[in-house]
């Protein structure tokens, strides 16, 4: 889906997107994009629109997603923060920026958007 998104906008045919993200997940390493893959489908369960990247894009190039898809929150990912069970979530509209417990995750999101 994003390689045909990313074609037709080489191409300047711009689709319009109806549902924006709740949370974008920002992952670079292997490591980062497994726990990407975790955290999006537990999101989802939760009733959370997310997104993230599987064509190891570049970080520019996830942004671009970011913004065409609108999301509320965005979540980044560090290998060494996830060894202690970290994430960093930043509000895409304030741009307030904090470390939480990825196990709070679904309650913080629940309780800002």
């Amino acid at each position: 889906y994003d390689r045909t998104i990313q074609i037709l906008e080489e191409k300047g045919i711009n689709i319009p997107v109806e549902n924006s993200a709740d949370v974008y997940v920002i992952a670079i390493s292997d490591d980062e994009r497994d726990t990407a893959s975790y955290i999006a489908q537990n999101l989802r369960l939760n009733g959370f629109i997310c997104e993230f990247d599987m064509m190891n894009k570049s970080m520019k190039a996830q942004f671009k997603s970011i913004d065409r898809l609108g999301a509320k929150f965005i979540l980044f990912l560090n290998d060494d923060d996830l060894k202690n069970n970290i994430i960093t979530i930043k509000d895409n509209v304030s741009k307030d920026e904090e470390k939480i417990d990825l196990n709070e995750l679904v309650e913080y999101l629940d309780s800002h958007i």
